[in-house]
């Protein structure tokens, strides 16, 4: 069975003008980003309302990571003495940042251990 999808805001800069912030929407698992929204930069909707963000118009990953508004990031979870990793992305005026301010925070019923850039997200 398929995973449900739940279409997910994220704030980026604006590739017209990096002074200014534009909103996208793409879809993920609606837990993917629980406890981490703020250092993402993306905003799951609420669980009472699952098309909270219905009118933004949605774009996939792949068109967020080739335009470089966003990037992808892979957490190592420690999560009862196992290792789980998990790929999400991250809004690119919260990248820099973002390896450190997830260090030690709960995610997924585990701790985040650690944060990996991956260098295989090529798109010609």
């Amino acid at each position: 069975m398929a995973r449900i999808l739940v279409k997910h805001k994220i704030t980026v800069s604006d590739p017209a003008d990096n002074s200014k912030t534009m909103i996208l929407a793409f879809y993920a698992p609606p837990d993917a980003y629980t406890g981490i929204e703020t250092e993402t930069g993306v905003k799951a909707p609420a669980s009472d309302k699952p098309d909270e963000f219905g009118d933004f118009p949605a774009c996939s990953v792949e068109e967020l990571l080739s335009t470089g508004t966003a990037v992808r990031k892979v957490v190592d979870v420690l999560k009862g003495g196992k290792t789980y990793r998990h790929k999400i992305i991250v809004a690119d005026v919260k990248a820099a940042a973002f390896d450190n301010a997830v260090k030690a925070k709960t995610y997924r019923g585990g701790t985040i251990k650690k944060v990996v850039n991956p260098l295989d997200d090529i798109f010609s």
